[in-house]
């Protein structure tokens, strides 16, 4: 049990550097392009493209904090408190922050929208479809898992009083 639960925080643990690895190379890719406002290839020489980084960003932030709750439930498993209040707030924060998440990714749209009538490619926007509906169908299994946690919580409180 302590190997699987080793494994468990190394998993999220891993999966907190991911982001702020990804943030540190678009940082770095906007920092070495030209940042001529008359160039044509400057990332910033229209709106879509502003907009599109700064939702990568405030998607970047919110991941790190939905990361940072993931690993305070991951801690929660040790101390037999998983089926209590304070797991049922953290998860609840999760879900919060999925769909913030979902939210900001539709500030994606305008930029794959450009990028798909540059190259007459419509199968572009299906990607952006795609991007847009993962973090709102995960954030439809939290609350499902949510419903079940409220419920495993009262039976939980209801045999208690029984013993």
């Amino acid at each position: 049990m302590k190997s699987k639960l080793f494994f468990i925080q190394l998993i999220v643990s891993v999966f907190c550097f991911v982001p702020l690895l990804l943030g540190t190379l678009l940082t770095i890719q906007l920092s070495t392009n030209p940042t001529n406002p008359t160039n044509p290839t400057n990332p910033f020489s229209n709106w879509q493209t502003t907009l599109f980084i700064l939702v990568l960003y405030l998607i970047l932030l919110v991941t790190l904090l939905l990361n940072f709750f993931l690993l305070r439930l991951v801690k929660t498993f040790p101390s037999k408190e998983t089926f209590t209040k304070k797991s049922l707030k953290l998860i609840s924060k999760i879900r919060s922050c999925l769909l913030c998440i979902t939210i900001l990714a539709f500030g994606i749209l305008p930029k794959f929208y450009q990028i798909a009538d540059m190259s007459d490619s419509p199968g572009i926007l299906l990607i952006a479809f795609v991007l847009l509906f993962i973090p709102f169908f995960i954030y439809i299994l939290s609350s499902i898992l949510i419903d079940l946690l409220k419920q495993a919580i009262y039976l939980k409180n209801d045999y208690d009083l029984t013993v």
